[in-house]
């Protein structure tokens, strides 16, 4: 009998990349896209109807943001698989997603060869969380969250004023992104190294 496949709910702004990615997961026979939304209160809402297995979720959005998704997920459904995606690999990024409670980054970049395996494993995470009840679930999340903090903080406050002068950065370039992906109609990934192009304000 076949296995069950994969369920997987996407979330991001980026209606072009939403169909990409969707083209891209159901074709590997092995995984179904139950949801694509395209504003982060709309993930929240439809979360528990869809119940995925894992949430491939896009960190910067206009509204509620990626970061605050994956809290709210967490808080709501430990169990549940946390993938967060950026087009900017930007260790600030990755390392706020994860305290947030994501279970892997995965660049937008290396979307074709890093996203199926990391959602393999996201999946052996979520089969054991379910093997839980959902206190321990939250517990055993609290502690990794913790973990991660104490062993890759670092400079807090620097990061955390790094995150904010790059945010406006990452808002111009995701614009220019979207008016580049009108006019050719098909998904565009600026290369993160352009972003120290932008000038400071």
């Amino acid at each position: 009998m076949m296995a069950k496949p994969v369920s997987v709910l996407l979330v991001d702004d980026n209606l072009a990349f939403l169909r990409t990615a969707t083209f891209f997961l159901e074709q590997s026979g092995e995984m179904i896209v139950v949801g694509a939304v395209t504003a982060g209160q709309e993930a929240l809402d439809r979360v528990h109807d869809l119940d995925p297995d894992v949430v491939l979720l896009d960190l910067v959005m206009p509204g509620v943001t990626g970061w605050q998704i994956i809290a709210c997920l967490r808080a709501e459904r430990p169990e549940i698989g946390i993938i967060a995606m950026s087009v900017w690999d930007i260790d600030s990024y990755r390392q706020a997603a994860l305290e947030a409670g994501a279970d892997e980054f995965v660049s937008k970049a290396v979307i074709s060869t890093e996203l199926l395996p990391a959602i393999w494993r996201v999946l052996q995470i979520v089969q054991s969380r379910r093997k839980t009840s959902p206190a321990q679930a939250t517990a055993e999340m609290t502690h990794q969250q913790d973990e991660t903090r104490v062993t890759s903080r670092g400079p807090g406050l620097i990061r955390q004023m790094m995150h904010v002068l790059l945010s406006y950065k990452v808002i111009i370039a995701n614009s220019v992104a979207a008016i580049l992906e009108a006019v050719v109609g098909a998904v565009v990934v600026i290369p993160a190294q352009l972003v120290e192009t932008i000038p400071d304000i």
